[in-house]
């Protein structure tokens, strides 16, 4: 039974990009002409939207809970920026495998007052994200950035705008 729904499922989705496949290269023939079908154009931003998203979750999945792969997601020497209170002005330090923290990039659900934690995750274009790590009345503020090259996700860049 779940095996036919995937299958209809996957039947579906192979037919929708196809059907898209079809009308932007008869809307490349003829500009001028009116497709046959065409989806709205919000239906086709949504389904590779979440796609994206999916994957990007996946990855971020996997990335904090497997060492091994974190490790070899992050581009070292890794950048990491913050301001320094202490002399007003921004700070840089980039760190190698052996100074890099492993990370929990995940939502979590934080009983602490201390601790609670608002996250935002932002894909663009399936080339770059970053997730935001806002906490809730604690002054944490972490932005953590990832770039995809040649297919794979890495983690470039850790801002860390804290007061």
């Amino acid at each position: 039974m779940l095996y036919t729904h995937k299958k209809h499922i996957m039947r579906y989705l192979l037919n929708s990009i196809l059907l898209v496949v079809t009308t932007v290269t008869f809307d490349n023939i003829n500009a001028n002409a009116a497709p046959l079908y065409k989806l709205p154009e919000q239906v086709m931003v949504t389904l590779s939207k979440n796609s994206i998203n999916d994957e990007f979750a996946n990855f971020i999945e996997k990335f904090s809970t497997d060492t091994a792969f974190q490790i070899n997601s992050v581009k070292f020497p890794l950048k990491v920026t913050w301001y320094d209170q202490d002399q007003e002005k921004d700070k840089v330090t980039y760190k190698t495998r052996t100074d890099y923290k492993l990370l929990d990039l995940r939502n979590s659900t934080s009983k602490s007052q201390t601790d609670q934690m608002e996250r935002k995750t932002t894909v663009d274009n399936n080339k770059s994200a970053k997730i935001t790590m806002r906490g809730i009345d604690n002054g944490i503020l972490v932005e953590y950035h990832f770039e995809k090259t040649k297919g794979k996700w890495f983690l470039i860049l850790i801002k860390d705008n804290s007061m």
